[in-house]
């Protein structure tokens, strides 16, 4: 059952220690050590209740999941019991130390319906290493993953969520690798075959760099890295068997936040920039381009500034900012946007970021710094293909939008949340994406679609339809951003680990980083005192767990049906079959907004098996963002 539970979930909400290649027979002797997330016992439910048929309960997983992964829960108990198939098991009441069940208590947090682990004393994960034992960090680290010897295991669900991450066909240059896995499965089996099928010549040669975890045993992560790239090796070969191919030495990946970069091969990257995921390269701009862009963004903001009172237009900026159409206020903050855009590119006005930082190697074009009022750009790589002209015009338009101070925008909604159609007049006037959208839609351009709302509904008005999507949306929207923001938090203590203070760029981080220690575990910072490398992997922790609320839920809210259910304290989602339905109480409606948004927060989290800690944390993100949910 360990061993199936090892291979099935690589991201699930706890902290833990796991022995690799457990043998049932001495489990006793190199059992896992494994500590749920505590979970409120009046609220939290498994993903699928245990009541259940077993018939009904293989059915919906089939449908979700997949025979490959039904197949391997069938034959493991405990993974019957996680997905309600039979008894459950009792997660929050128990521990495996050993081989032996052990009881822990739980504390009731300070306010907010808080809950708070009680800490156990710290462990060894292996000789002469230290870990903290905390339920609520579960974390898998990307690297220390791999070891043979039990290591503290970061949290990532690859069997069950691997397939909705589509950024993995983002990097064509990369083969990646299930945890603790040398073998060239048959979707990166066709990963290599496409990144070859524009490449006939087979005398050119072709590099690999397998890549390692800076987390856990070095050695053993290196060997494991030259062992992946030996495979592919091996695959390229049989499909290509006249190829040159020159492995490089695998090398240690230092700051990365995504777990695949930490399993994965490279094919021929070079730091020079020609070729694969150019860690290592020097930050710089391509200036020409910038400004080529820069021109087409200044006058599409000409063309919709002239539009804005054209009758014609007038339904475009009522679907997105109300009515009665605010035309004066938009009028003035694109004349706002358009004065900022062309200084953006003055000497000392914008900044060049290195390809290999966690924002630009999780693909995006530019970010807004407002501390130094200036926008980072990000280099071209081939792992990340670049975005076409009309996308790059848009994040310019956005992130200057940023930076221009009486326009003051935030990221409420981007436009592919449902929420972007329900913003209040008040916030849409400060919604980043707003402006992008109609100023394309004004110069008669190809705008980016506005996400709406598509369910149906039963049992409530459409006044009060309006209002249950307003409060879903909003949620999705602060774990969307939540989640953006840990990244970046991240970012700022891997540097500070690097250069020895917290880098002036992310200064503001500090108070994120004090908001959240509470929460997780971390370091209290005092004085002089600087973020420890367990911080900067429990971090990573929990932008797993966030990224997996994104991924599951966050694409599908537009489709959930909302109905009307007395039976639910107030809100429930269910996801059988997935994100389909909303179940709304009548009493769900009279809270304030506020009250509405944390009650669909804490439905996620529970549905997501994680602590009502992560509720708070993506309140504190949100405060600390400036961002205040409408009253």
């Amino acid at each position: 059952d360990v061993r199936h539970l090892i291979a099935l979930f690589t991201l699930r909400p706890e902290y833990e220690c796991l022995a690799m290649r457990i043998d049932a027979q001495t489990a006793t002797e190199k059992a896992a050590v494994r500590r749920p997330a505590s979970i409120p016992p009046t609220t939290a439910r498994p993903l699928s209740p245990a009541t259940l048929s077993v018939g009904s309960s293989v059915l919906r997983l089939h449908t979700t999941l997949g025979n490959r992964t039904v197949q391997k829960i069938m034959r493991s108990p405990v993974l019957r019991a996680r997905f309600g198939i039979g008894k459950p098991l009792d997660l929050a009441a128990k521990q495996v130390v050993a081989g032996r069940a052990q009881g822990y208590a739980q504390a009731a947090g300070a306010g907010n319906d808080r809950y708070a682990a009680a800490q156990r004393p710290i462990r060894n994960c292996r000789p002469g290493r230290l870990m903290p034992g905390q339920a609520s960090l579960a974390r898998r680290p990307a690297g220390a993953a791999d070891e043979p010897e039990a290591s503290v295991q970061r949290l990532t669900e690859d069997d069950v969520i691997k397939g909705k991450f589509s950024g993995q066909f983002e990097y064509p240059d990369r083969v990646f690798f299930d945890f603790g896995s040398d073998g060239v499965d048959e979707s990166q089996q066709k990963r290599i075959a496409n990144y070859f099928a524009d490449k006939p010549d087979q005398s050119i040669p072709v590099t690999l760099t397998g890549l390692a975890s800076e987390e856990g045993n070095a050695s053993y992560n290196l060997g494991l890295a030259a062992r992946r790239a030996s495979e592919v090796k091996k695959y390229i070969l049989k499909i290509r068997p006249k190829a040159v191919i020159r492995p490089k030495p695998p090398r240690v990946e230092s700051g990365v936040i995504d777990y695949r970069f930490v399993r994965a091969v490279v094919l021929n990257e070079r730091t020079d920039g020609g070729g694969g995921g150019g860690a290592g390269q020097p930050a710089k701009c391509d200036l020409e381009s910038l400004k080529k862009l820069q021109g087409k963004a200044l006058e599409l903001v000409v063309a919709a500034k002239s539009n804005v009172g054209k009758a014609n237009f007038e339904p475009t900026i009522r679907s997105l900012f109300g009515d009665p159409a605010p035309k004066d206020a938009i009028t003035a903050n694109l004349a706002a946007l358009h004065a900022k855009l062309g200084k953006i590119l003055e000497a000392g006005a914008y900044e060049c970021a290195a390809v290999d930082t966690p924002v630009c190697s999780s693909g995006a074009l530019a970010f807004a710094n407002r501390k130094t009022n200036k926008i980072s750009y990000c280099p071209a790589s081939p792992s990340v293909p670049q975005k076409d002209e009309r996308e790059q015009v848009n994040t310019m338009i956005h992130e200057t939008l940023h930076i221009t101070p009486s326009v003051s925008t935030n990221d409420y909604a981007y436009a592919s949340d449902p929420l972007i159609s329900q913003l209040r007049q008040a916030e849409a006037l400060h919604n980043t994406d707003s402006y992008v959208i109609l100023i394309r839609d004004l110069a008669n351009s190809i705008a980016p679609p506005q996400a709406r709302f598509e369910g149906t509904t039963s049992g409530f008005s459409d006044q009060e339809r309006d209002q249950i999507r307003e409060a879903i949306g909003w949620a999705m929207s602060s774990v969307n951003g939540a989640h953006y923001q840990v990244a970046v938090l991240y970012e700022a203590v891997h540097l500070t680990r690097s250069n020895g203070t917290w880098p002036e760029s992310h200064s503001s981080y500090i108070d994120l980083y004090k908001r959240l220690a509470p929460l997780f575990g971390l370091t209290r910072l005092t004085g002089t005192g600087r973020p420890r490398d367990e911080d900067k992997w429990k971090l990573a922790s929990v932008h797993d767990k966030l990224k997996s609320l994104v991924v599951a839920v966050n694409p599908n809210i537009r489709k959930y049906d909302i109905n009307r259910d007395d039976s639910v304290p107030f809100v429930a989602f269910d996801f059988r079959p997935m994100f389909a339905t909303a179940k709304i109480a009548p009493r769900f409606l009279p809270l304030s907004l506020d009250e509405r948004i944390r009650k669909v927060l804490l439905e996620v989290v529970t549905q997501g098996q994680l602590t009502p800690n992560y509720v708070s944390a993506i309140v504190e993100i949100r405060d600390f963002m400036g961002i205040k949910w409408p009253v």
